[in-house]
């Protein structure tokens, strides 16, 4: 299943306004514990808990961040430890591709018509850049989707 399709079913299941896009309410659904700490964001589980571990920084890095590793528990089912390095890389990329779709869901975009990057930012409170690639994503995935 690609990336967009996972967010795209989280999005439509659990997401209806911008208010929803938050640590607290995605982490009520899907039953995960947040432990704040100075040193690592990860995603562990034990004893059948779902932990997500965010290292305590400003409301934008730990959102990132807790996207991020959410990417991984629903993506990933490996122990990065013990695998290749060439394969992490490849699970760090999907996970930051997973943040981005969430930060700022396609359904959001289009529903509220956010189409300069410049409101995307505002919208969804995240860095230019970050929403410059977001619309640039979703403008080949709409080329993609008309031809």
């Amino acid at each position: 299943m690609r990336i967009d399709s996972i967010v795209d079913d989280i999005v439509n299941r659990h997401i209806h306004s911008v208010h929803d896009l938050c640590i607290e309410h995605l982490s009520y659904i899907y039953d995960i514990n947040i432990a704040i700490n100075h040193d690592v964001n990860c995603y562990i589980e034990y004893d059948n808990t779902k932990i997500i571990m965010l290292k305590s920084s400003n409301t934008f890095k730990m959102w990132h961040s807790f996207c991020h590793e959410f990417g991984h528990m629903i993506m990933h089912d490996t122990h990065q430890q013990q695998m290749p390095r060439m394969f992490n890389e490849y699970q760090e990329f999907q996970a930051n591709r997973f943040a981005l779709l969430l930060m700022m869901p396609k359904k959001l975009i289009l529903k509220n018509e956010l189409y300069d990057a410049k409101e995307v930012s505002v919208f969804f409170h995240v860095p230019f850049d970050l929403a410059l690639n977001r619309l640039e994503i979703l403008a080949n995935q709409l080329k993609i989707d008309m031809e």
